[in-house]
Parts: C-alpha cells; structure tokens; sequence
C-alpha cells in the first residue's frame, strides 16, 4: 500500500466534496419529473435516492476491506468514504424534513 500525506488525503476528500457539489449545482428543476404521474415519479425518485445511497455504502465498505487486503490504494477509500459520508448526511437531512412536515401536519386543525 502507496503511503499517503494528511494534505494528499484533504485533497482527495475535496476533490470528492467538489464533485459532488457540482453534479448536484447542474441538476434542472425538470430532471426530477417527466411524467404526467407525480405520485409514482415521487416514489421512483425516492426509491433511485435510497438504492443510490445503499449502493454508495456498499462501495465504501467493500474499498476499505480492499484496502485492508492492500488491493485499494488509500486515496480510493478516503474518495469512497468522503462519497457515503455525504450520501448520509444527505440521507440524514431529507429524513429530518420528512419529519418536520408531518408534525406539522398533525399540528394542522381539521
């Protein structure tokens, strides 16, 4: 396994952090629905964002334990790790919201 610097690790955790900020900054308000049927266009896409986020997960572990065998290079898990770490903090925050709105639905007067 390469040895790697703190500073080589950061830049590797931003690069990722970078991509990602900027995949999510070219996404179109239309890119999220196409069909005429919002209810199942809602679930599809919260479906694709879990599966997404399992698959993200996933990723990490089965790098780390590469890296343990020494068949991964450091800076594929820092990358691979920064990615799901994102994807729960995303995860995190949207279950949150969901959260938030439905007790302020149960606040709303019948």
């Amino acid at each position: 396994m390469a040895n790697i610097s703190a500073a080589q690790a950061a830049a590797a955790y931003r690069t990722n952090a970078l991509k990602t900020i900027n995949d999510a900054s070219a996404m179109k308000p239309g890119d999220l629905s196409g069909s005429k049927e919002t209810g199942s266009d809602f679930l599809g896409m919260v479906k694709g964002a879990a599966e997404s986020a399992i698959d993200a997960n996933r990723h990490a572990e089965q790098v780390s334990k590469d890296a343990m065998t020494g068949k991964a290079d450091l800076t594929d898990v820092v990358t691979a790790v920064a990615s799901a770490e994102q994807t729960l903090q995303t995860v995190v925050t949207v279950r949150d919201k969901v959260i938030s709105a439905y007790q302020e639905i149960l606040k709303m007067p019948i």
